[in-house]
């Protein structure tokens, strides 16, 4: 099954969790990159039967995020997605 996977900025609170919890639906995985993560949200993604990665990140080392996400988008299969959309809150 393929799926639509989103990689949102900001989502620990405000708008951007305000996003990310509408984000979380079955067949949608979603990687939340935040200074914090946010513990309800997990709740949600198992309830709703969504994938929910949290990353603690600062996004003003620009580097450092963008290296980790290199390296993990490398592991991945592309074929499981569907689409793949950044939300840069």
């Amino acid at each position: 099954m393929t799926q639509h996977f989103y990689i949102l900025t900001g989502a620990s609170r405000g708008m951007g969790l305000a996003m990310a919890q509408q984000l979380l639906q079955a067949g949608h995985s979603l990687l939340c990159i935040s200074r914090q993560t946010n513990d309800t949200l997990d709740s949600l993604a198992q309830t709703r039967g969504a994938t929910l990665l949290q990353w603690s990140q600062d996004l003003a080392d620009g580097v450092a995020a963008s290296a980790r996400l290199r390296a993990w988008l490398q592991t991945q299969t592309p074929s499981a997605w569907a689409s793949v959309s950044l939300i840069n809150n």
